[in-house]
């Protein structure tokens, strides 16, 4: 049973007393190893489902995670990604798992990664 339930732009997050149990993007799990046709960045997951919906200021949001304004902002903003500490930061304040965030900037950078496999000068390995 969901108590938060927040859609905008195909992104959904469903929550519940014991946390996120639902997060996706246009019906996908971000949880999935399904690769997404290019993923939000987690920054504007953590804005548009987090903050906004809580009536939050940048300023309010990063003194509450115990990080700079700068350093919230540049997430929020697609500059930066989410690190290991800042993932366990949003899981305590957003009572979300670290995981979650994590998978999403992975899928987030490995879909961009993607983009350029065509020019990655690579050879394959092969045993002799």
């Amino acid at each position: 049973m969901s108590i938060l339930s927040f859609r905008h732009k195909g992104l959904k997050l469903a929550s519940t007393a014991a946390g996120v149990v639902d997060v996706n993007y246009e019906g996908l799990p971000l949880m999935s190893p399904t690769r997404l046709h290019n993923p939000p960045h987690p920054g504007e997951v953590l804005r548009e489902l987090c903050i906004e919906p809580l009536g939050l200021t940048v300023t309010e949001a990063a003194d509450a995670l115990g990080v700079s304004r700068n350093a919230l902002s540049s997430i929020l903003n697609g500059r930066a990604g989410i690190s290991s500490e800042m993932a366990v930061r949003l899981s305590i304040a957003f009572n979300t798992t670290a995981e979650s965030w994590l998978q999403q900037q992975l899928q987030y950078d490995l879909w961009h990664a993607e983009q350029s496999r065509k020019r990655l000068k690579v050879r394959k390995l092969t045993a002799a």
